[in-house]
């Protein structure tokens, strides 16, 4: 490349160019051009040896510069979660909370959607992980990792009857109306299980698809409720009681959901890491 073209590349004067490549001789006392009258006519052999390393510097710091890009994307872009009303509610808030202290450039995007769709999402790539109640066995695509099991108990207002036993019965529990989450959700079959079970029936007088709204119906007296334990919260729910009924309904699991033989950013590896226990 002449020294006129090198030097529009780099948006200076040509005098300029050649001052330096001077300067770069003096400085490591070697010749590395050829020179003719006003111009260089090529690279000395000592030249051609200089050109070959400072390609190889020019490779290695090329190389590093993308090491630098690949570690800035690990530590920001979108991490969209899909989950349901009542997970999104009650179990990620304190997760994310506790996640965001450390990743503040981190974008979280958390989508609702019905259990049965919440592996679609998580297998069409529409979702990076899911957080379900719902455990499948058996698929090729995805891959489901409990990370949490939790008993499920009976909430009632404050002054309700059932508060005076000190162990609940589901005959007991049968003698009240009952507000119910929508047919689909795992709550709703530990229900009917149980009840199946000793062939009693529940009077239900309610059927809504979010935990929240279970929790108001009953505060406001239209009936008692079972939902799991991390769905009440003592310091908020007031008006609210939690009565034990581990031994009356399976425990509620929860489980994320990943693609097999896919990679997460670093960040969103991260965040399975919180919500999966070690000891898990």
């Amino acid at each position: 490349m002449a020294v006129s073209e090198a030097a529009r590349v780099l948006h200076t004067s040509q005098p300029g160019v050649s001052k330096q490549l001077r300067q770069l001789e003096e400085e490591l006392d070697i010749a590395i051009f050829v020179r003719g009258r006003h111009r260089l006519l090529g690279l000395t052999p000592t030249g051609k040896r200089v050109l070959t390393l400072a390609r190889r510097v020019v490779a290695a710091t090329n190389s590093i510069r993308s090491v630098s890009q690949a570690n800035a994307r690990q530590k920001s872009g979108d991490m969209r979660i899909t989950t349901t009303h009542s997970l999104a509610r009650f179990y990620l808030p304190e997760i994310i909370k506790k996640y965001s202290v450390h990743h503040r450039n981190v974008r979280i995007l958390v989508q609702h959607a019905p259990l049965t769709q919440i592996p679609a999402a998580v297998s069409s790539g529409a979702a990076d992980i899911g957080v379900t109640s719902q455990v499948e066995s058996g698929s090729r695509e995805l891959t489901f990792r409990t990370c949490r099991v939790t008993p499920r108990v009976v909430l009632t207002p404050r002054d309700h009857p059932l508060t005076r036993f000190r162990r609940l019965s589901l005959k007991a529990i049968a003698q009240f109306p009952i507000v119910i989450t929508q047919p689909g959700s795992t709550n709703r079959q530990a229900i009917f299980r149980a009840f199946e079970a000793q062939k009693l029936k529940p009077r239900l007088v309610l059927s809504v698809d979010d935990g929240g709204v279970v929790k108001a119906c009953v505060e406001q007296g239209l009936g008692v409720a079972v939902l799991p334990a991390y769905a009440f919260d003592s310091v908020r729910d007031t008006g609210l009681c939690a009565l034990r009924a581990d031994h009356l309904f399976d425990p509620s699991t929860t489980a994320i959901v990943l693609r097999r033989n896919h990679s997460l950013p670093s960040y969103a590896d991260h965040f399975v890491e919180m919500l999966i226990p070690k000891h898990a």
